[in-house]
């Protein structure tokens, strides 16, 4: 499981290896705050899942959990 967290205020382009497979990806920002401060779960049931992380866009300020499926 990996955590990341973008500290600026532009969205920042990230390559992520180490990860062999298929992976969980579960961002929390501006646009999934609100739906995560109401649900204690939200955490474990709004995954997007990929079939192998490589590169991806972490929104300004967002947090992301890649977690291996």
């Amino acid at each position: 499981m990996l955590w990341l967290a973008n500290l600026s205020g532009e969205p920042q382009r990230l390559k992520v290896k180490g990860f062999d497979g298929p992976a969980r990806l579960d961002v929390l920002d501006e646009k999934s705050f609100e739906a995560a401060v109401h649900d204690p779960a939200w955490l474990d049931s709004d995954s997007t899942f990929i079939r192998k992380v490589g590169t991806f866009e972490l929104p300004s300020y967002g947090i992301v959990r890649i977690k291996s499926a």
